[in-house]
């Protein structure tokens, strides 16, 4: 039976085996570690226009591993990334009410869709903003 002091029998094994550990209650666990993980991103497509950086990223769809890079990568980003949609009105998860043209817009990315991505690149070449 496990000791109440420990959150399991492994754990009760472990302090008995190694003497001077300092126990941290998993109700109080003041210790916490943040970690990171690093990941590589590839974007589409890349225009470099008087030391400027525009990414594109075509999107038929947006997959859940999508959203979680997306989220990391603003942080990251040097340059603007600009989403080409197939289908903005697309709901970005199966049960959502939300579409990815509304999540991208809540994230701060700029989109558009194939007929109008000449005009948004020629905006972004002379504003340097989407």
């Amino acid at each position: 039976m496990t000791n109440k002091i420990y959150d399991s029998h492994l754990e009760q094994m472990v302090a008995e085996a190694v003497p001077n550990l300092t126990r941290i209650p998993s109700r109080v666990k003041p210790s916490v570690i943040h970690y990171t993980t690093t990941h590589a991103y590839n974007p589409d497509f890349k225009i470099v226009h008087n030391g400027m950086t525009l990414f594109i990223e075509v999107k038929g769809k947006l997959w859940k591993d999508d959203v979680q890079k997306f989220n990391a990568l603003r942080s990251s980003m040097s340059g603007i990334l600009l989403f080409v949609l197939q289908n903005p009105f697309q709901r970005y998860a199966p049960r959502s009410t939300t579409t990815i043209s509304e999540w991208l817009e809540r994230k701060g990315y700029a989109w558009c869709t194939v007929p109008n991505l000449q005009e948004r690149i020629e905006q972004w070449k002379l504003t340097g903003q989407l």
